[in-house]
């Protein structure tokens, strides 16, 4: 891997790992914490749905949890593509679908852990697609 990519996927695993101990904004959890809710919950409105719109929330979690494990195999292009966006769907359905006392800006901003998280793996899977492509590219025919 080019010297570039490697620094852009050391950067993506700081953040990444940085994101296991950033605390919430209100002191309410952090990163380690939201890994083990988010699977709880996914699991528990997708297995014993109120509503529609809770099964969506709870497949929409498992889908975001499941990007923490995209980072550590080998995958296809798109579906690199795929779970740079997942983190994005957990979280946009977090902010529209969960009701509590916070208003949807005041969650976004409450969620301190989220941003890194989604962003180092963003970064390790663009460091990931970018060297695929510059081997098929260097990869004679």
């Amino acid at each position: 891997m080019p010297v570039i990519y490697r620094r852009l996927a050391i950067l993506g695993w700081s953040f990444y790992a940085i994101s296991w101990i950033t605390p919430s904004l209100h002191g309410g959890g952090i990163g380690a914490r939201a890994f083990i809710a988010a699977v709880r919950y996914g699991v528990a409105l997708s297995v014993h749905p109120e509503s529609m719109s809770g099964f969506v929330l709870g497949l929409c979690l498992l889908f975001g949890w499941l990007a923490n494990f995209s980072i550590f195999i080998p995958l296809p292009v798109w579906a690199r593509i795929v779970s740079i966006a997942a983190p994005g769907c957990a979280f946009a359905a977090v902010l529209l679908l969960l009701h509590g006392p916070l208003s949807v800006c005041e969650r976004a901003v409450s969620l301190l852990y989220f941003y890194p998280w989604a962003l180092g793996i963003a970064l390790i899977h663009s460091a990931n697609i970018a060297e695929a492509r510059r081997a098929r590219a260097v990869r004679p025919m």
